[in-house]
């Protein structure tokens, strides 16, 4: 990580925050066709099968989220 990005993560611990650094790690690997092969022609966007593999990795850091501010009221 660079020096910077560090600051998010510190303060996600200080003040209890929901932090998701990146979307697009459930579909890093090293290997470039098996990342474009869940991008559009554009590669830039996700396409579905993308966009299923980021929710089932989002999902439950999310779900924490949701139950963390269930609680808090």
């Amino acid at each position: 990580k660079m020096e910077f990005d560090k600051i998010y993560s510190q303060l996600e611990s200080e003040f209890d925050l929901f932090f998701y650094p990146n979307f697009f790690d459930a579909l890093s690997n090293e290997n470039i066709e098996f990342f474009l092969s869940f991008m559009q022609s554009d590669g830039m966007h996700p396409n579905a099968n993308g966009v299923k593999k980021i929710v089932e990795d989002f999902y439950p850091k999310f779900e924490t989220f949701v139950v963390h501010i269930l609680k808090s009221y």
